[in-house]
């Protein structure tokens, strides 16, 4: 075992069964060895590789989407954005830049606010985002807002600690981890008020993501003072029916099992869009949530390609490339959902 499991199992010994939600919070965010604050895992040379890393096009995107909020809500003087774990900052670097382009006078007055917990992914998205001096780094979201504002995640969500439940002989269980001849393993135990809502409780698996629900309740608390709205881009579902454990690991871009390896890879699960759309619901939040493919289409992503391939036409099979795996239905086109908060 390494010293995150070490730790982990000793866990176990003391308390007995961990829940799924704190053994993926443990791995992943531990303060010496969880696998977020010890590493960078984006790109070829990392585990896996996301949307802004593989085109400047997806942040650009963005950008027309913040442009076309902030002229909707009349060119305030003030206005915010809050970004969920920038990764290496190239997103937001990729925002700004375009907005300075589009929206000078957003770009003049804007405030950016970064929220990560990895020192060392902070150090790098400081070194990127150095040209723009209207940055600053903070702990979490903030109670209020008085400004308009834009909150982003981009495959955040997914990150979060997830609470599992699955239903047998008709009886709600919480998943837990516990220790089998000294290996990691699966186990369950009943649970007397399982946050299971009405539209799912005919299914025979959920998972609780209370971070990403208690999120959508911040941003209708925002919109009571100021005008605003958010945007989550990330791979999920759209159903209320048939619902499976997607608890999964990725460690140099495939597949693991999420006992093994603990700290040395990331581990996620698919995001529960059609929760959250009905929760947006329920506070009366507008907005909505569709393909990746189709949101960057309507925010203009293929004109926008051309634009670079007449600049550069040596890149265009690269600009190409990158394009079909940001909108293929077989690549991020399907699988990956923009939740829109306006």
């Amino acid at each position: 075992m390494n010293a995150l499991e070490t730790f982990i199992a000793e866990r176990i010994k003391s308390k007995g069964a961990m829940p799924v939600d704190e053994f993926i919070a443990t791995a992943l965010g531990h303060e010496h060895y969880g696998y977020y604050i010890k590493q960078d895992p984006f790109g070829k040379d990392g585990d896996f590789t996301t949307a802004p890393e593989i085109s400047q096009l997806f942040g650009e995107m963005i950008a027309n989407y913040i442009a076309q909020s902030w002229f909707a809500y009349g060119t305030p003087n003030n206005f915010e954005i809050y970004e969920l774990g920038p990764g290496r900052g190239t997103l937001m670097d990729d925002v700004l830049r375009t907005l300075k382009t589009i929206a000078e006078p957003l770009y003049k007055n804007l405030k950016v606010y970064l929220i990560d917990m990895s020192p060392t992914l902070i150090a790098k998205q400081q070194d990127k985002l150095r040209p723009h001096s209207n940055v600053k780094w903070v702990n979490r979201l903030p109670d209020t807002v008085k400004n308009p504002f834009c909150v982003i995640g981009n495959e955040f969500f997914d990150a979060l600690p997830v609470k599992q439940f699955e239903k047998i002989d008709g009886q709600w269980h919480e998943r837990t981890v516990i220790l089998e001849d000294d290996q990691f393993a699966f186990s369950s135990k009943p649970s007397l008020t399982p946050p299971i809502p009405n539209e799912f409780a005919h299914n025979l698996f959920y998972e609780h993501n209370e971070f990403a629900e208690s999120t959508i309740k911040k941003i209708a608390d925002y919109k009571k003072n100021a005008p605003g709205g958010a945007l989550f881009i990330d791979y999920g579902y759209l159903t209320h029916t048939g619902l499976k454990d997607t608890l999964q690991a990725l460690k140099n871009h495939d597949y693991q099992s999420p006992l093994l390896n603990v700290g040395e890879q990331d581990i996620t699960t698919h995001v529960n869009f059609s929760r959250l759309l009905d929760l947006m619901k329920h506070y009366k939040l507008d907005g909505n949530c569709v393909f990746q493919r189709d949101f960057l289409r309507t925010m203009g992503i293929i004109e926008r390609a051309q634009q670079l391939v007449n600049k550069a036409p040596d890149k265009q099979d690269e600009i190409n490339i990158s394009l079909h795996r940001l909108l293929g239905d077989e690549e991020m086109g399907q699988l990956f959902k923009v939740l829109m908060i306006g």
